[in-house]
């Protein structure tokens, strides 16, 4: 669970070389603020049935949220998650954005604004409040490999980002309720 629980977006292999920013014609996301949706299951288009809250936490799917975002400038990309009292960011390093293709590194820092405030989970019925100190879900990584990779699809302003099909990755999203053999979908709202 500890090398699932390092990805906030997910975790797994590498693919791919070099490190690419934003900011040129052929990055696969553009440059900017983007509104979240929670990750849906490929197969069915709904969530996935997360067997634990731990696992609803890895993919940033906190209940009572104000605002899910994600700004991306160059090969930084800082994930915002905020509630009436609690903000959760997590900075991020690009490890390729271009022709229709964005991943991530391992690596990642987490900051609690206020210090030592709290997000809620709820998960089959339990209310469960999480923070810095919640397992080791929240714990800064130094890891630089590739997390997974997405093929993105534009339109207008809406960027599905949709995991690879791999057969490592079918046991990983089955792991999290999604169906064997299936992948993950997000969905980015790039803000004007």
């Amino acid at each position: 669970m500890r090398a699932l629980a390092t990805a906030l977006l997910l975790t797994a292999c590498s693919g791919s070389s070099g490190t690419h920013g934003g900011g040129d014609s052929s990055a696969a996301l553009p440059e900017g603020v983007y509104d979240l949706r929670p990750p849906t299951c490929l197969t069915s288009g709904k969530a996935p049935a997360y067997p634990t809250a731990s696992h609803k936490a890895v993919f940033g799917a906190f209940d009572e949220l104000t605002s899910a975002t994600m700004t991306l400038a160059g090969s930084e990309a800082h994930y915002a998650f905020a509630d009436a009292d609690c903000k959760l960011t997590i900075a991020r390093l690009v490890h390729q954005n271009e022709n229709a293709n964005f991943s991530l590194k391992l690596a990642r820092t987490h900051t609690f604004e206020p210090d030592g405030c709290l997000l809620t989970l709820v998960q089959k019925g339990a209310r469960f409040e999480v923070g810095r100190g919640y397992g080791d879900l929240f714990t800064d990584q130094k890891d630089f490999r590739e997390e997974v990779p997405f093929d993105v699809a534009a339109s207008d302003r809406t960027y599905t980002l949709t995991s690879d099909d791999r057969e490592d990755l079918d046991r990983l999203w089955a792991s999290y309720g999604c169906a064997p053999a299936d992948r993950l979908v997000t969905i980015y709202n790039l803000r004007p």
